[in-house]
């Protein structure tokens, strides 16, 4: 089987040059490619800026508090503050088992077919 011979710059290669994930041969000829054109090397430099900024990017909350914040606010609209909130159901319980519970103020009755 013949080695393969890079010609065209895609993403993918892009991409395994700036993860460093290339064969020393495969990233020398990435690195030509880049530097012979300015067409490649726009294409490089966008790449990696748009790279280094996902890899720099530090949340200031984390999604789990997001999460919590929302629904502690749409829970107000329904409960007021000091009440207890709405329960949240496991995957596995059925619309029915959980209509049944007595903590919700709504009952099987309340159930209609579609």
């Amino acid at each position: 089987m013949k080695p393969r011979k890079i010609t065209l710059l895609t993403r993918e290669l892009i991409i395994g040059f700036i993860e460093g994930k290339l064969s020393k041969s495969d990233a020398q000829i990435v690195e030509e490619l880049i530097n012979s054109s300015d067409r490649d090397f726009t294409k490089f430099s966008t790449l990696y800026n748009s790279y280094k900024e996902m890899q720099d990017v530090k949340l200031e909350k984390t999604p789990a508090t997001l999460i919590k914040k929302a629904k502690e606010i749409l829970y107000d609209d329904f409960y007021p503050r000091g009440k207890e909130r709405v329960p949240e159901f496991p995957p596995s319980q059925s619309v029915r088992q959980v209509a049944d519970r007595a903590d919700l103020p709504f009952g099987e009755s309340d159930i209609k077919p579609l």
